[in-house]
């Protein structure tokens, strides 16, 4: 109950992040991606992934900032392929760079407190900065460092990032990856990263995350428990708490716990459920 209600509060008081010189993710740099311990993470996959990465985009039409998870596929010393998946951020902002013919500045950030990452993953309207997320959750701004060779903002305590830009008009083979469920499907054509630049702490951790794995699950489930129970419980004053377990997977079906109440309040609540 303490997690849901903490991860609220700081969603209700979101801290713009602030700018500073310098930080320790560019103290030093690396000539190219396989400086980096990536791993082909299962089975079921092809090629080494990088999947912790948060990746750092700007909308094009309304500049607004965007942070989200992305899976990243090496396809070479400076290449990613990636997955902008339909319906999120990400695709309507890669979707807006191809229509305007321009290519799309990327950062990808490794390593980062549990709270950022939890920021990360709001379930905020597009054109919410999700740094202002994080730093809610953090209680305090983050502080942010210009990249190097893009116009983007990365934070200045990070242990990794990697700048890049979106290539035009160039799809490459992605996939297959775990999924959330634990299941890879097949490999498609995706859009393609090329790296201009990694900047990183002196003696940096690489961390990442397992597709399918709990750790996936709980990051994705805690968001997206604390904001239904949210709107759960403003509608319905019956309604104590809000899981949503690992048995689906973080996401497919959810434990809702409610006061006793008269017939009618459970009727409505379980009619605004299905």
């Amino acid at each position: 109950a303490e997690l849901n209600a903490s991860y609220q509060r700081g969603m209700q008081n979101l801290i713009k992040p602030v700018l500073v010189e310098t930080g320790p993710v560019q103290e030093a740099g690396s000539p190219d991606l396989r400086a980096l311990p990536i791993i082909t993470p299962s089975a079921n996959t092809t090629a080494p992934y990088i999947g912790g990465g948060i990746v750092v985009v700007r909308d094009p039409v309304s500049g607004s900032r965007n942070l989200s998870y992305n899976r990243l596929m090496l396809r070479g010393p400076n290449r990613f392929t990636f997955h902008p998946a339909p319906g999120l951020h990400l695709h309507q902002i890669w979707q807006n760079a191809v229509a305007r013919r321009e290519e799309l500045p990327v950062a990808i950030i490794l390593g980062y407190h549990p709270a950022f990452a939890l920021g990360t993953l709001a379930k905020v309207p597009f054109g919410v900065d999700e740094y202002t997320c994080a730093g809610g959750l953090l209680q305090q701004p983050v502080p942010l460092v210009r990249c190097r060779t893009i116009p983007l903002e990365v934070p200045a305590n990070a242990e990794i990032v990697i700048e890049g830009r979106v290539l035009l008009d160039v799809l490459e083979e992605e996939g297959p990856y775990d999924e959330f469920t634990g299941y890879a499907m097949p490999a498609e054509k995706k859009p393609v990263i090329q790296a201009t630049a990694i900047t990183h702490r002196r003696e940096p951790l690489f961390q990442d995350v397992m597709g399918g794995g709990a750790e996936h699950l709980l990051m994705g489930s805690i968001p997206k428990a604390a904001s239904l129970e949210a709107r759960l419980c403003q509608q319905h004053p019956c309604v104590r708490a809000v899981r949503l377990p690992l048995s689906g997977c973080g996401r497919l079906h959810a434990v809702v716990s409610v006061a006793a109440s008269s017939s009618a309040e459970t009727q409505k609540l379980i009619g605004d459920l299905f």
